[in-house]
């Protein structure tokens, strides 16, 4: 698990699923149907009965199954920032740390993970396809009130930091972090579904890495043209 230990925030679930061998089955199934399902057919009746358990078994570790999404989109962005901060120590000066940060978003990431059971890849296929709807919602004011995004806020505002110290006079670190990580998501999406809509080669199951390498390098083209650009205004 890289020796990463995730400390997530007690509001996103009724009990810890971690603590158990049954919390630790809903995460895993879990993970993988909403992956398969996409989260407006994946349902806790569906769940219990792929884990051969009861719907009132699964309700008393997550109040509802958007919670359970925004439970492993914090474990997602919790376990992203740990990488970044444990990654860039080792790095001198923004460039390479820009460009760690441009991989750690775009690369396949590593099939262990933080959450017991949950399989990287599968975390990282719900995020570009689900994350938007953790947000995207008329209690978001309110979650977000309980601090349920700060692993995301947090991971952005890390690479805001990235992108001041490389150009300190840019006005705009925090608006540029957060459209390179949104950014990060939707090509990818775009990518499997409306291909049309961006220049990353076609994907298939048996190429999860597809289009890494030149996702990395527009988005870091991305950067030093709006930096620059504005750098330079």
């Amino acid at each position: 698990m890289d020796g990463f230990n995730l400390a997530l925030h007690q509001g996103l679930y009724l009990k810890d699923p971690t603590r158990s061998e049954l919390g630790i089955k809903i995460l895993s199934h879990g993970s993988e149907l909403l992956d398969n399902l996409g989260l407006e057919h994946f349902t806790f009746r569906k769940l219990a009965e792929r884990m051969a358990s009861t719907e009132p078994t699964v309700y008393r570790y997550f109040e509802n199954k958007h919670r359970l999404l925004l439970y492993l989109s914090t474990a997602w962005w919790g376990w992203q920032e740990m990488r970044l901060i444990s990654g860039i120590a080792r790095l001198h000066g923004p460039q390479a740390k820009l460009a760690f940060a441009l991989e750690l978003l775009t690369a396949p990431a590593p099939e262990e993970t933080p959450l017991p059971g949950v399989h990287g890849r599968t975390l990282q296929r719900i995020m570009v396809a689900e994350f938007p709807k953790a947000y995207l919602t008329k209690e978001v004011d309110a979650e977000n009130q309980e601090g349920l995004f700060l692993g995301y806020k947090r991971f952005c505002a890390h690479l805001a930091q990235i992108i001041a110290d490389l150009a300190p006079g840019f006005p705009y670190p925090r608006m540029l972090a957060s459209t390179v990580v949104e950014a990060s998501m939707v090509q990818p999406y775009f990518q499997r579904h409306l291909p049309r809509l961006t220049d990353l080669p076609a994907i298939s199951e048996t190429e999860p890495g597809a289009g890494a390498a030149e996702l990395a390098d527009f988005l870091r083209r991305l950067v030093a043209g709006i930096v620059d650009d504005k750098t330079n205004a």
